[in-house]
């Protein structure tokens, strides 16, 4: 445990002792030579007698309107109702005296206590100093205008505790909401980071899932037809060459993203759409499938997000084909423009059915979801009644997210 002044002590059986700081030590020394040295107080008054336990008497009301203090943080009502209470005693005791102690503890309760507890603190203390000082006036040695400052100050204090504790609420509600907005700042930049991190990992799977694909099967078809066929392997290992230059540059650009500067733009080459469709489709044809692609509607311009978003969900259900559909395998690519939405059907008649060799849906169906969740869009995928499969993406096309 820690005391307020941040000193640890140790105390009996282990426990740390709190240490009062120092200018809470002086605090006390003070008030208590205040009323020592108030000439309204005090056994050696003209009506009092000097014995020694009148003395004591006076001296323990002047440590219990003092000593207190030093815990007037910490219970603030509990040291006012105390010092409070010292007061009255010495002032039916031995008369009239200023309350210097009260004030101190007046102003700490409002100060440091609840806001309802500093009101009732303030409100029976300002009470019980006016009803005191004013019960006394025409008697002893008290008059009217030694009574009215004791309760004049005692409201001046009150109303400068309020103002203090007012403009500390008020600070730290200004600390408070300052530290709510740099954690809400903090999440928005980690939310951000994650948002960009799953789209290049998309744009990765894509390209490496595609062009590892066509590579592989290319190979394979150039293999085994390079004893008979030649030519047939010569246009396997063209399409190799292709397909492999054109993933390099892809990969570079991604690269060259993430080692861009924010405040840098990175060159970039266009991003891949439905324009390239035709191109996507006769490098799937050197793969081994036979794709054919079919246009309906009228053509309508589309955002950057969304036409990349298109061409991705195309590209990814074909690369499905050629590795799991089977072979001989044919596919259909329906592009359909419906009055607001933009319809994507890519359908086979191979044996593929999704399902990854670990029973949940591949990675790209996942990719492909996503991506169209990210713009509105409605996304299926599943086997055909008889034989295939299906995928499905309805897109709004007035989507301008960024996936």
């Amino acid at each position: 445990m820690q005391d307020v002044a941040g000193v640890p002590r140790a105390g009996s059986r282990g426990r740390p002792m709190r240490i009062h700081p120092l200018g809470d030590w002086l605090l006390v020394a003070a008030v208590a030579l205040l009323h020592l040295l108030n000439p309204r107080m005090g056994p050696g008054g003209p009506e009092q007698s000097t014995s020694i336990l009148l003395g004591a008497v006076w001296l323990g009301l002047v440590l219990v309107q003092s000593v207190p203090l030093l815990w007037r943080r910490r219970r603030p009502a509990v040291v006012l109702a105390v010092v409070s209470a010292g007061w009255v005693v010495a002032q039916v005791v031995f008369g009239p005296s200023a309350p210097f102690g009260l004030w101190v503890a007046l102003y700490s309760a409002i100060v440091h206590a609840t806001r309802r507890t500093a009101e009732i603190g303030a409100a029976a203390a300002t009470a019980v100093v006016a009803a005191l000082e004013l019960a006394q006036v025409g008697r002893d040695r008290l008059r009217l205008e030694d009574a009215l400052p004791m309760v004049v100050v005692t409201l001046v204090i009150g109303i400068v505790g309020f103002v203090v504790a007012n403009r500390r609420t008020r600070s730290a509600a200004l600390r408070d909401r300052a530290e709510f907005l740099e954690r809400e700042r903090e999440a928005l930049s980690r939310q951000a980071a994650a948002e960009e991190r799953l789209r290049i990992a998309r744009e990765l799977h894509d390209l490496v899932a595609h062009s590892l694909t066509t590579i592989a099967i290319q190979s394979s078809t150039g293999r085994l037809a390079l004893p008979q066929h030649p030519d047939v392997a010569q246009r396997a290992l063209v399409a190799i060459e292709t397909t492999s230059r054109d993933a390099s540059r892809e990969m570079r650009q991604l690269l060259g993203v993430l080692r861009q500067g924010s405040d840098t733009p990175a060159q970039l080459d266009p991003p891949p759409g439905l324009a390239n469709l035709d191109d996507l489709v006769g490098t799937m044809r050197h793969a081994g499938a036979d794709v054919r692609l079919t246009v309906e509607g009228s053509r309508r311009p589309l955002s950057t997000s969304l036409d990349l978003v298109a061409y991705r969900v195309v590209q990814e259900a074909l690369t499905n084909v050629v590795k799991h559909a089977g072979r001989p395998a044919a596919a259909t690519v329906l592009v359909r423009y419906d009055g607001d939405q933009l319809v994507l059907e890519i359908t086979d008649d191979g044996a593929g059915n999704g399902i990854s060799s670990d029973g949940h849906p591949g990675l790209g169906i996942v990719g492909m979801r996503e991506r169209v969740a990210a713009l509105g869009g409605q996304f299926t995928a599943g086997p055909r009644p008889v034989r295939g499969f299906r995928v499905q993406a309805r897109l709004p096309i007035g989507a301008e997210e960024v996936p």
